[in-house]
């Protein structure tokens, strides 16, 4: 009895040192395997705390579009309301070219037919433009 219980005392001693060698083997497994997700998880906390600063950054920037966006657009109407402008402008100042041409054409006409003008009016005129004087009467020398 004594040398199966001797036996089986080494059996049991053979098998925890067996055991205590394959399991020191497949912890250290274990623990390299461990450190490196633990590595991975340092990482991914890592990533995560700067991919929230670029989605606050984000967000920022979605608000700052939308101001400029808006700012564009204002701009556009402003725009499009001064080239309307522009527009108006530029036919009234050719309003005012064609009126000024259509003036000069009657006082060629006018100049040229004396029909239009009476005597006593043109010889007024023609004597205040030679003595220089505004006076017709100092022109006539009657005064």
């Amino acid at each position: 009895m004594i040398e199966t219980a001797a036996i089986a005392l080494v059996a049991i001693l053979a098998g925890l040192a067996l055991g205590w060698f394959v399991a020191r083997r497949d912890v250290a497994g274990l623990r390299a395997e461990r450190d490196q997700r633990a590595e991975e998880f340092r990482k991914a906390i890592v990533d995560l705390a700067a991919a929230t600063e670029r989605a606050k950054a984000a967000d920022g920037l979605r608000g700052e579009l939308e101001a400029i966006r808006s700012e564009r657009d204002a701009a556009r109407t402003e725009l499009a309301r001064r080239e309307t402008e522009a527009a108006a402008f530029e036919a009234r100042i050719a309003e005012f070219k064609a009126a000024k041409d259509d003036m000069a054409g009657r006082r060629a006409v006018s100049a040229k037919s004396p029909a239009r003008c009476s005597a006593r009016r043109r010889g007024r005129s023609s004597n205040a433009r030679m003595s220089g004087s505004a006076s017709p009467r100092k022109a006539r020398g009657t005064g």
